[in-house]
């Protein structure tokens, strides 16, 4: 699993969130620093790639995406703090931006810290629990036998979805509401 994981952090892979559910139906909750230390070295490795040696490719990903535009002008500031351009960073690990994408894209920000983009993924990966828990709540459905185990099962996925939209809903908003993306 960490292979795949790490495979599918170099653009333009696609996967990782078919790969983190799978994770939680092999592992349950318990696959997590499996899935975090595979996407965090993975994501590292794919960005250091696209940074040193694949440069113009990482500009023609943020150039296929204004919201990265925005995030990449931000980090790109000389004039901000080492903690604010973090938090920012932190936020594009936290959004629903491609996950391969993301990585390669963020190589064309030419002085941001390889340390900080490992930092702010490492930080940002409890977000993992989310898939985690859905694939083992798979798993829980299929192996069940009651109906009404699987309709409660299925209400419980359908519910943390639904928080996980409120919350990426909330951030866009705030994000929006700092000029970070274009509306």
């Amino acid at each position: 699993m960490f292979t795949l994981v790490f495979i599918v952090s170099f653009p333009p892979l696609i996967g990782f969130s078919a790969l983190a559910e799978m994770t939680g139906m092999i592992y349950g909750m318990k696959g997590w620093p499996l899935i975090a230390i595979s996407s965090v070295v993975g994501s590292t490795v794919a960005f250091l790639v696209f940074q040193k040696w694949l440069s113009s490719y990482s500009v023609k990903l943020i150039n296929k995406s204004e919201n990265l535009k925005i995030f990449t002008s931000v980090l790109n500031d000389s004039n901000e703090s080492y903690l604010q351009n973090l938090f920012v960073m932190t936020l594009i690990r936290l959004s629903p931006l491609p996950y391969s994408l993301s990585n390669g894209a963020l190589g064309a920000v030419p002085d941001l810290d390889v340390w900080m983009f490992a930092l702010a993924s490492g930080i940002a990966s409890p977000k993992l629990f989310i898939s985690l828990f859905i694939g083992a709540q798979m798993k829980k459905m299929g192996q069940e036998k009651s109906g009404m185990d699987q309709i409660v099962d299925l209400l419980t996925i359908l519910i943390t979805v639904g928080v996980i939209g409120t919350v990426y809903y909330v951030l866009y908003n705030l994000m929006k509401k700092f000029n970070l993306i274009i509306s």
